[in-house]
């Protein structure tokens, strides 16, 4: 008989824990009504829920892909507490800012290559290629680049093909490196 992993918590705990911090959200609503907005409290409970996806999937092999929701919108809403709380209400536009958005899910595609046992290109490459492009609109919003956004995009298509190309050239000789290198790590384990 296999003994059965047990969870890090029940569902039925699990949903007591999210009533418990929606009780606690409402007081402080209710204590502090003009300092606590409604935007504060559903960006507080999207962390707490995001949060409770990372932990299950690092807890739980099975539940990896849990990773990618989680490290979506975590971030995500950190970033809109801080923009909030420090800079927002006239003291900075968001128009400027808001390509820091994109760099979250290539972030977690990153995150969920790097824990999960199938290591595919087809995770990794988009990942990055959402980092380097909202990382680029976000120099074009912050005039950091002095060349047009028409430019980039002229330039973003042959580099994804040059790059496509070489993948494809050396595919065989990087799983050929990768296989002997897992080899080598079995070796090391035995």
């Amino acid at each position: 008989m296999k003994k059965k992993k047990k969870l890090l918590l029940s569902v039925k705990k699990t949903a007591g824990l999210y009533i418990f911090i929606l009780g606690i959200i409402f007081f402080l609503k209710i204590f502090f009504p003009e300092e606590l907005r409604l935007i504060y409290i559903l960006l507080i409970l999207i962390s707490v829920i995001s949060l409770d996806l990372i932990i299950r999937a690092f807890y739980n092999k099975k539940r990896v892909k849990l990773l990618i929701p989680g490290f979506i919108f975590l971030p995500t809403a950190i970033f809109f507490l801080i923009y909030l709380i420090f800079l927002g209400e006239g003291k900075s536009n968001i128009k400027f800012i808001w390509p820091i958005i994109g760099i979250f899910p290539g972030l977690s595609l990153i995150i969920y290559y790097l824990k999960s046992e199938k290591r595919s290109p087809s995770i990794i490459i988009p990942g990055i290629f959402l980092i380097v492009f909202s990382g680029a609109l976000l120099l074009f919003n912050l005039k950091i680049f002095n060349f047009s956004f028409q430019f980039f995009l002229i330039m973003l298509a042959p580099t994804v093909l040059t790059l496509s190309g070489l993948y494809l050239l050396f595919s065989k000789e990087f799983n050929y490196l990768k296989k002997n290198i897992n080899k080598k790590k079995n070796k090391n384990e035995r």
